[in-house]
C-alpha cells in the first residue's frame, strides 16, 4: 500500500499501545500480548500471566509498536486479577508497571454493551508465531454470556495462541472495546471479553474512569488520548494554520491575516455566549476567494494556546479566546459520516454508525460534564465529497446538533459557498441559519483588503531582500490600488499582489497598474512569471493537479497526470521541491509538509475552476481526462492490491469523464479492490458488450460493497454463473471462501435486487432525500426502508408502525418533502427522510389503511388516505389536522390517485364495491361514478396517451380498463395473467406504456392504447404487490416489490419485444449419485421428468420420464451392490431405475396413496426403503422383493414432508417431519416413537444427520427460519441456529478436510454455512433465488433453486 490509511479500515492509525508480555528481560518469545491503558497499567488476560493460581514470579512488558519504547522492557511491579475460581469467565488481569511510560501511548477505551457491538468491525494484534507478531480482523458475530462476544474472522489467519490479552480494536467506535481471550488455531474462531465486563471484573481498578471519558474523572491524560486538539488535527498544517496566517499553505512563511473584524467579533460572541439561545447555525458565506476559510482559520488557530503564542507582537487582528474551539473540521472531500465521526471523537463520544446518530451521542457525552461550551467549526461545506454529503452535513450534523444540543453548550459555525454542483445549498436550511455574508458591506471593509494586499505585496514573514516594496510609503499606494481593483476578492488581490511582490525589480507605477479582476486572469498572470519545472511550464504542472479528486495526488500520480496532459513530466524530487517553493506553496497544499511523501492538491476550489476553464472552452477536458485515466491505469499492471488508494477511489470518475470506462472494466482485478461505492454508480456509462457485462455483474451484486477481495471473487462467481456473464471470477486464481462452478437456468432480467425486508413488501415509491433520489419500500415486517438505487445499499431503516405497512407516498410540505407511510395500525406517519425522525403521527381511520396519495387543493398539498373502514380522508400535513372525511365506498377502499382534468384535479378512489368514484376534493362531493364490470377494483393510475388524460383501473377479472374522465371506456387491455395488484404509467423512449403486475409474478409492459405487449419482466418468485417508475440517466427505471420479500429494479431501456419463456420448475429435490460409471446428479422438479446431470459441468446426461403424472419424491438406495434411483409418481408405484442408463430395474407397488418422501434406512444389516404418504403413514419396503416389512402408523393424518435415517448406538431410528411443525423419532424395529422433538413453530422441510465430536446429531430446517440440532439419543435440543430471514427448506452436511460444515438454504435466497461444533454461522452465500433443495458431493454443494440449479465449491 502506498497510503497510510488501513487497507480495509479495520486497524487503527496508531497502535503504539500494543504490548508484549515476557517472562524475563531477555525472553525472546512473548508469552502473550496486552495493551497500555494509562501511564502505569497494562491490561491482559489472567491466563497469560498466571501459572496455576499464582502469577509468574517475573514479568516484563515490551512496547514493540511504540517507536520511542520498542527497544526497552519494563518490569511488572504487581499483578491484579480476579479470584482463581472466577477466571474461567473473568479472564482479565492488570499489570502495574515498575515505572511510568508516556501517557499518550495509552489506548483510547470505550465500553459499549456486547449487543451494541454485534456486526461491528474488530481488529487485534498478537504474537502467534514469534516476536514479530501478526494481526487478524473481521466482524463481531454474537453477544455471548457474561459480557463476552464471538469474533468472526475475515482478515489474516485468524486468532490463535499468542493473541491472548490483545486489545480488541473497533474501527466503528474508534477505540479499544474489549480484550481478546480465546482463539483456536485450526479455524481462527475466537472470543473476547468486553471492556464493560472487564471494568466489572476489576472494580477496584476504576477502569470506568478511562472508558466513560468523564472530564471530571478521567482528567487531561485520558482526554488527550481521544479529544480534539489542533496539534493532532491532520488538517492543521494543510488548512487551518495557513488560512489563519493569510497564506496558501503551511510551507509558505509569514503572517498576512488582516481585518474582517466585524465578522470575527460576531463569531467570537457566538461561540462564547453560553447564556444566549443559539439553536441556529452561524453560517459564514461569500464568493470564492472572499476569505471564508481565512476568517474561520483565524478563529480556530487563535483559540489554540500554542498557536496564539507564536503570533507576532504587532498582530492586532481580532482573536478567539484560548480554548474557545472544541472541534474544527475541514469538510473538503469528506463524507458526512467522516465529519460526524471527527466531531464525536472530539467530544469523547462513541463514533456513530449513522450520521443521524451524532446529536444523540454528542448530547450523551456532554450533558454530564461540568459547565462549558463545545464549539464546532465546519469549513468548506460546499466541497464535501458529494453534494448529498454537503446537505447531510448541514441537515444531520450542523442543524440537528445546534437544535438539540444548544442547552449543553454546543455552538455550531459553518463556512460554505451558497451553491454547489447541485444548486442552492443553503435555501432549504434558511430558517435554521444566521448568516455572515462576507460580500456584504456589513462584513467587508476596503481597509481590510488593502492591508492584506500590502502584507502580501511585501511578503511579510518571507521578505525579499531586494524588494522594491520594502518601504511602506512605496508599497501602500500599490496595495491600495490592487485592493480597489480586486472587487472585494481576497484571492484575486493576493494573486496580483504576490505576482508583483515576487517579481518586480522596480515598484510599479500606480497609474500604470492594470489587471482583469477575475481569479482566472490573476492566476494566469501569476503562473506566467513562474519558472518551468525541468522544462514543464508551471501552468501545465498545476493544470494536471486541477484534475485531481480528493484527497489529492501523490508525487508519482501527479507526475503521471502531468505527463498525460503535457507530454513530459519533471522528476519526483524536482516536482516536490517546486510544490514547496514560496511561489507554488501559495497555491498548493500537501497532506504531509515533509519531503516527497503525502498528497498534493490546489488549496482553493476557485483555482481548480480557473485552471480548467480554458481547457473546457477548448473542449479538451474529456481528452485530458482520458489520457490521465489511461496513464493511471498503466501504472498498475493489474496489481491493484498494492495500488494507491486514490486509484481505488477516484479512477472510475477519471475514466468516465475521459470516456475510457470500458477499458477500466476490462481489468477483472480492479473491481476486487476498488471502492465499489464509487465504481458502481459509474458503470452505467459502459458501452462495449464486455464492459456492459462487467457493469451488470457489479450492479447486480450489491453484497460486494463492503466485502474483501476474496469474498468479492466468491460473490462475483455466483453472479457470473447465474447470469451467464462469463468465467473471469469462476476461473480466477484469487483464493475465495467458496466459488460457483456452474449454473443452469435463464439469466434474470432485473437490474438489481434490494434485499433486507424479512416479510412481504407491499409498497414502493421514490423519495428525495439528502439531495438525491432514494427508494422507499414498506412491508409486513413493520419497517420502511430507504435505498440508494445506484448501489443497492440500504440507507436507513424506519421503525415505528405496529404491524404491516401497506402504503407509502412522498409528501411536499413547508418543511420539505416528507415520506408518508400507513398500514395495519391505522396510523399515518410522516417521516423526515433525511433523518429518519417521525415528524407527525395522524390518526382517525378505524382499521387498516390501504392507500395514500397527495392532491393539490387551493395552492396547497393535502395528504389523502383510505382504508378498510370505507372512508377517504384528507389531511393538512403541516398541522396533522383532518380537512375532510368522505364516506366513500361500501367496503374497503383499495386504491387512490389524483386525476388531472381541464376543470382541475379530481380524486379517484376505488375498492371492494366495484365502483370508481371521482371526487371534488375541495367540497367532498362525488363528481362521477365509473362502473364498468363486476368485482373488486384492485388498482388505479392515471396516464397521458395521445394527448388525453386517462384513468386505468384493474379488476378481479384480470382486465385493465382505460376510461376518460367522462367514464367512457376507450379500451380494455387483455393478456396479462391472474389478479392484478398494481398499475403504473411509464414513459419509455417517448412512448406511454402501462405496467401491470400481480399474482402471476410477472410485470407486463403494454402499449397504453393498442394493448400490444412490449415487454414482460420476469424475476419475482411470488406475488408482485407494487410498481413505481423513477428516471435515471434520462430513461425510466421500474421499481417493483412483492411477497418474495424483495425490491427489484428493472431497466426499461432494453430494445425490442421480449416474450415470455416457459418458467423453469423449482428443483424440489436432488441427490448425488456415485457409481462405477462416474458421478451423477439427479433432480426432481421438472414435471414428469427426472434429469440426470454431470456434476462437474452441469450438462444434462439423460432424463427419466414418469409413467403417470408428476414425480413427487426422490432418493438413492443401494441394492445388491448397485446404487439405484428411487422415485415416486402418481401411478401409485415407486420406481427403481439405473441412474446411468435410465432403465427400469424394479417397481414397488404402494397402493392407493401418494408418496411425499423417500429415504433409505438400515435395519439389521438390510437396506430398506422408507416411503411416507399424505396421510402420515411410513412404510418400509424391501427394495428387492417389494414387500412392506414394517409400517410406522400415522401419528396424525397429515402429510410427511421429510424423512431421515439416524443411527444411535447401532440402532436404526427414522425421523419423520409432518406439515404441522412436529418431528418424531421412530425405533424402526419396534415401530414406536421414542422421542418427539418440539421447538419448531412452523413446518419442518428438511433433515440430515451431522457428526459433532463423535456424537451423532439430527439437524432440522423449518419454515420458522431456524435450523435446530437435536440429540437423537435423548430427544433434547442441542442448539438453535438463527440467521435466515425467511423459511429454511433444506439442510445437508459437507466434509471439508478435517472439519464438518452444516449447510442450510431457503426462501431468503441464501445458502448459509454453520460450524455445528460451535453452533455459529461461518458464512453466507447469496444465490439470487429461493432454494428448494440441497445435495452434497465431495467439497461441493448443489442447490436446487426455484428457477435453476447451482453448483458451489466450498474451498
Amino acid at each position: 500500500m502506498n497510503d497510510a490509511e488501513p487497507r480495509h479500515g479495520l486497524s487503527p492509525m496508531s497502535d503504539a499501545w500494543v504490548t508484549a508480555i515476557h517472562l524475563s528481560e531477555g525472553d525472546p518469545n512473548p508469552r502473550g500480548t496486552g495493551f497500555l491503558i494509562d501511564a502505569r497499567r497494562v491490561l491482559t488476560c489472567a491466563h497469560v500471566v498466571h501459572t496455576g493460581p499464582a502469577a509468574y514470579p517475573e514479568l516484563w512488558v515490551a512496547f514493540p509498536k511504540a517507536e520511542e519504547l520498542m527497544h526497552r522492557r519494563i518490569k511488572v511491579q504487581e499483578v491484579v486479577a480476579p479470584a482463581v475460581e472466577l477466571r474461567s469467565q473473568q479472564d482479565v488481569a492488570v499489570l502495574v508497571l515498575d515505572e511510568p511510560v508516556p501517557a499518550e501511548y495509552a489506548a483510547p477505551l470505550l465500553r459499549p454493551s456486547p449487543k451494541e457491538m454485534v456486526n461491528k468491525r474488530w481488529w487485534a494484534f498478537g504474537f502467534p508465531d514469534g516476536i514479530l507478531g501478526d494481526s487478524a480482523g473481521g466482524l463481531i458475530g454474537e453477544s455471548l454470556a457474561y459480557g463476552w462476544v464471538r469474533l468472526d474472522n475475515s482478515e489474516g489467519d485468524g486468532v490463535q495462541g499468542g493473541y491472548s490479552g490483545g486489545a480488541l480494536w473497533s474501527a466503528d467506535y474508534g477505540a479499544v472495546v474489549g480484550l481478546v481471550a480465546q482463539g483456536r488455531k485450526k479455524d481462527g474462531y475466537a472470543r473476547a471479553v468486553t471492556m464493560r465486563a472487564v471494568a466489572a471484573c476489576l472494580p477496584d481498578q476504576q477502569l470506568h474512569l478511562l472508558t466513560d471519558w468523564s472530564t471530571e474523572d478521567a482528567g487531561d491524560v485520558a482526554l488527550s488520548a481521544w479529544g480534539w486538539t489542533l496539534s493532532k488535527d491532520p488538517e492543521s498544517g494543510k488548512h487551518w494554520h495557513p488560512r489563519a496566517r493569510g497564506v496558501g499553505s503551511d510551507a509558505e512563511r509569514g503572517f498576512r491575516f488582516c481585518g474582517r473584524a466585524a465578522a470575527l467579533r460576531v463569531i467570537v460572541e457566538w461561540i462564547t455566549d453560553l447564556a444566549g439561545d443559539h439553536r441556529q447555525v452561524l453560517l459564514v458565506t461569500g464568493s470564492p476567494g472572499v476569505g471564508k476559510s481565512a476568517v474561520l482559520g483565524r478563529i480556530v488557530t487563535t483559540a489554540d494556546p500554542e498557536i496564539a503564542a507564536l503570533l507576532p507582537a504587532d498582530d492586532d487582528a481580532e482573536r478567539a479566546p484560548t480554548g474557545a474551539v472544541a472541534c474544527a473540521v475541514h469538510a473538503r472531500h469528506k463524507t458526512a459520516l467522516e465529519v460526524a465521526r471527527e466531531i464525536a471523537t472530539a467530544a469523547c463520544a462513541p463514533r456513530p454508525d449513522e450520521v443521524e446518530d451524532l446529536p444523540t451521542l454528542l448530547r450523551g457525552a456532554l450533558e454530564n460534564r461540568s459547565p462549558g461550551g463545545f464549539s464546532i467549526i465546519i469549513d468548506a461545506l460546499d466541497e464535501a465529497r458529494t453534494p448529498a454529503d454537503a446537505r447531510s452535513i448541514m441537515r444531520h450534523i450542523a442543524v440537528a446538533t445546534a437544535e438539540t444540543c444548544a442547552d449543553v453548550g454546543v455552538r455550531v459555525v459553518v463556512g460554505s459557498r451558497r451553491t454547489d454542483d447541485r444548486g442552492d445549498l443553503l435555501a432549504p436550511f434558511q430558517s435554521a441559519l444566521r448568516i455572515i455574508d462576507l460580500d456584504t458591506p456589513d462584513y467587508f471593509a476596503q481597509e481590510d483588503l488593502a492591508r492584506y494586499a500590502l502584507a502580501t505585496l511585501q511578503l511579510l514573514g518571507d521578505e525579499r531582500r531586494d524588494s522594491p516594496y520594502a518601504v511602506g510609503s512605496v508599497a501602500k499606494p500599490v496595495a491600495d490600488r490592487i485592493a480597489e481593483m480586486a472587487q472585494g476578492n481576497f484571492l484575486i488581490a493576493g494573486l496580483v499582489a504576490r505576482t508583483h511582490g515576487l517579481h518586480d525589480r522596480h515598484a510599479v507605477d500606480v497609474a500604470e497598474l492594470r489587471f482583469t479582476a477575475t481569479v482566472d486572469a490573476a492566476l494566469r498572470d501569476y503562473l506566467a512569471r513562474l519558472p518551468d519545472v525541468e522544462g514543464v511550464a508551471a501552468l501545465d504542472v498545476l493544470t494536471a493537479l486541477a484534475y485531481a479528486d480528493s484527497p489529492g495526488l501523490s508525487v508519482e500520480l501527479w507526475r503521471t497526470a502531468i505527463r498525460a496532459v503535457s507530454g513530459s513530466a519533471p522528476e519526483a524530487r524536482a516536482l516536490s521541491t517546486f510544490a514547496r517553493t514560496s511561489a507554488a506553496s501559495f497555491l498548493v497544499e500537501s497532506s504531509d509538509p515533509g519531503a516527497v511523501a503525502g498528497s498534493f492538491r490546489l488549496f482553493h476550489e476557485a483555482l481548480n475552476e480557473a485552471l480548467l476553464g480554458d481547457r473546457a472552452a477548448a473542449g479538451a477536458l474529456a481528452d485530458d481526462e482520458g489520457r490521465i485515466a489511461r496513464a493511471l491505469m498503466g501504472m498498475i499492471s493489474s496489481d491493484w492490491q498494492n495500488a494507491p488508494r486514490y486509484l481505488l477511489r477516484s479512477l472510475p470518475r477519471h475514466a468516465v469523464r475521459g470516456g475510457v470506462l470500458d477499458e477500466l472494466l476490462e481489468d477483472e482485478a480492479y473491481p476486487l479492490h476498488a471502492d465499489l461505492r464509487r465504481l458502481v454508480p459509474t458503470v452505467k456509462a459502459a458501452t462495449s458488450a464486455s464492459a456492459r457485462a462487467r457493469a451488470r455483474l457489479l450492479r447486480t451484486t450489491p453484497q460486494a460493497l463492503d466485502a474483501s477481495p476474496a469474498d468479492r471473487v466468491a460473490l462475483f462467481s455466483v453472479t457470473e454463473a447465474r447470469e451467464h456473464l462469463g468465467r473471469s471470477y469462476r476461473d480466477s486464481a484469487v483464493p475465495a471462501p467458496y466459488r460457483a462452478v456452474w449454473a443452469v437456468g435463464a439469466p434474470h432480467t432485473e437490474d438489481i435486487v434490494l434485499e433486507g425486508h424479512t416479510d412481504w413488501v407491499n409498497s414502493v415509491c421514490v423519495i428525495p432525500a439528502e439531495g438525491r433520489a432514494l427508494l422507499a419500500s414498506a412491508g409486513n415486517d413493520g419497517t420502511v426502508r430507504l435505498w440508494n438505487p445506484d448501489t443497492g445499499e440500504a440507507v436507513r431503516v424506519l421503525e415505528a408502525h405496529a404491524g404491516a405497512v401497506r402504503a407509502l407516498c412522498p409528501l411536499p410540505t413547508k418543511q420539505g418533502v416528507l415520506l408518508a407511510s400507513a398500514g395495519n395500525d391505522g396510523a399515518v406517519r410522516l417521516w423526515n427522510p433525511d433523518t429518519g425522525d417521525v415528524r407527525r403521527t395522524i390518526e382517525g381511520h378505524i382499521g387498516w389503511i390501504t392507500a395514500l396519495c397527495t392532491i393539490e387543493e387551493a395552492g396547497r398539498t393535502l395528504l389523502v388516505s383510505a382504508g378498510n373502514d370505507g372512508t377517504v380522508r384528507l389531511w393538512n400535513p403541516d398541522t396533522g389536522g383532518a380537512v375532510r372525511v368522505m364516506e366513500a365506498h361500501a367496503g374497503a377502499v383499495r386504491a387512490l390517485c389524483p386525476l388531472p382534468t381541464k376543470q382541475g384535479v379530481l380524486l379517484a378512489s376505488a375498492g371492494n364495491d366495484g365502483a370508481v368514484r371521482l371526487w371534488d376534493s375541495s367540497t367532498g362531493d362525488v363528481v362521477r361514478v365509473l362502473e364498468d364490470g363486476p368485482g373488486w377494483i384492485t388498482a388505479l393510475c392515471t396516464l397521458v396517451a395521445d394527448g388525453q388524460t386517462l384513468l386505468a383501473s384493474a379488476r378481479m377479472d384480470g382486465l385493465v380498463r382505460l376510461q376518460d374522465v367522462d367514464g367512457v371506456t376507450l379500451c380494455t387491455l387483455e393478456g396479462v395473467g391472474g389478479l392484478i395488484t398494481t398499475l403504473c404509467a411509464v414513459d419509455v423512449e417517448g412512448r406511454t406504456l402501462l405496467a401491470s403486475a400481480g399474482d402471476d409474478r410477472h410485470i407486463y409492459l403494454q402499449d397504453a392504447l393498442s394493448g400490444d405487449s412490449v415487454r414482460v419482466l420476469e424475476g419475482h418468485t411470488d406475488v408482485v404487490q407494487d410498481v413505481c417508475a423513477v428516471m435515471s440517466d434520462g430513461h425510466a427505471v421500474l421499481v417493483s416489490a412483492g411477497n418474495d420479500n424483495s425490491v427489484r429494479l428493472w431497466d426499461t431501456g432494453a430494445p425490442g419485444v421480449v416474450t415470455m419463456v416457459e418458467p423453469l420448475e423449482p428443483v424440489e429435490a436432488l441427490c448425488a449419485i456415485e457409481g462405477t460409471h462416474g458421478a451423477l446428479l439427479a433432480t426432481l422438479g421438472h414435471g414428469d421428468t427426472l434429469r440426470l446431470w454431470d456434476p462437474g459441468t452441469g450438462e444434462t446426461r439423460h432424463t427419466i420420464k414418469a409413467r403417470i403424472g408428476p414425480i413427487t419424491a426422490l432418493c438413492t438406495i443401494d441394492v445388491d451392490g448397485r446404487t439405484l434411483l428411487a422415485s415416486a409418481d402418481s401411478d401409485s408405484a415407486i420406481r427403481l431405475s439405473d441412474p446411468h442408463t435410465g432403465g427400469d430395474v424394479g417397481m414397488l407397488q404402494v397402493g392407493d396413496w401418494s408418496v411425499r418422501a423417500l429415504c433409505p434406512v438400515s435395519i439389521g444389516g438390510r437396506i430398506l426403503l422408507a416411503a411416507a404418504d399424505d396421510n402420515g403413514v411410513v412404510r418400509l419396503h424391501d427394495p428387492e422383493s417389494g414387500d412392506v416389512l414394517h409400517v410406522l402408523p400415522a401419528e396424525r393424518e397429515r402429510a410427511v414432508l421429510s424423512l431421515c435415517s439416524v443411527m444411535v448406538d447401532e440402532r436404526a431410528y427414522l425421523a419423520t417431519a409432518w406439515d404441522d411443525n412436529a418431528v418424531a423419532l421412530w425405533d424402526t424395529a419396534s415401530t414406536t416413537v421414542v422421542h418427539r422433538l418440539t421447538g419448531h413453530t412452523d413446518w419442518v422441510r428438511g433433515m440430515c444427520v451431522v457428526s459433532v465430536k463423535g456424537r451423532t446429531l439430527l439437524a432440522t430446517a423449518a419454515e420458522d427460519r431456524s435450523v435446530r440440532l437435536w440429540d437423537p439419543a435423548t430427544g433434547e435440543a442441542v442448539a438453535s441456529l438463527k440467521g435466515h430471514t425467511a423459511g429454511v427448506s433444506a439442510v445437508c452436511v459437507v466434509s471439508l478436510d478435517t472439519r464438518t460444515v452444516l449447510v442450510s438454504a431457503g426462501d431468503d435466497r441464501t445458502v448459509r454455512l454453520w460450524d455445528p461444533e460451535l453452533a455459529h454461522a461461518s458464512g453466507v452465500i447469496p444465490v439470487r433465488s429461493p432454494v428448494r433443495s440441497l445435495a452434497p458431493h465431495d467439497r461441493r454443494v448443489f442447490t436446487g433453486l426455484t428457477d435453476g440449479l447451482l453448483a458451489l465449491d466450498l474451498n
